[in-house]
């Protein structure tokens, strides 16, 4: 009887590597799927926190305001705008909101240092500021739009929320 010689044929030789190819290529795409979806998570989570919080300081200081300044020194309907409120304490009388290159801040008292609301992660990209007068009541209505800096200009990183909020003055 003829000996058979064992091992591989080149033709199992290059199925096997083309198997193992296919495999590496699919689990290679996956990985990079999963931290670019984790890339846009961690952008939009960082736009949204930044709003929700810049957004509560003003609706609590609008809330605590005896009435709102208005112009010139309130800039309504067009953006960027800027809010003036008529604070009862006198360290925090007037309180600005306005925005200077792409930072949200707010300035406490006719002395007082502008500081910033948002991180340097994030720019604004509009606030715009609708004063709702009525007979009985006086409110405010904040358009804000927030967008994640992206210096790498990754499309993971694009970020671009718009946020409408609106309170009563007391």
């Amino acid at each position: 009887m003829p000996r058979r010689a064992s091992g591989f044929t080149l033709l199992e030789l290059l199925v096997y590597i083309g198997i193992v190819a296919v495999v590496i290529t699919a689990v290679t795409a996956l990985t990079i799927d999963l931290l670019r979806g984790r890339a846009k998570a961690t952008s939009l989570e960082v736009v949204n926190q930044n709003a929700r919080l810049v957004l509560e300081r003003m609706t609590t200081a609008i809330r605590e305001a005896n009435l709102v300044n208005g112009p010139p020194a309130s800039i309504f309907g067009s953006s960027p705008g800027r809010l003036s409120l008529a604070m009862p304490e006198v360290g925090r009388n007037p309180t600005v909101f306005d925005v200077f290159a792409n930072e949200l801040r707010i300035t406490e008292g006719s002395g007082g240092v502008a500081t910033p609301l948002t991180s340097p992660d994030v720019e604004v990209a509009s606030l715009t500021f609708t004063h709702l007068n009525q007979a009985t009541s006086e409110g405010i209505q904040i358009n804000l739009t927030v967008r994640r800096k992206n210096v790498s200009g990754a499309p993971e990183f694009t970020v671009v929320q718009t946020y409408v909020a609106g309170t009563i003055v007391r």
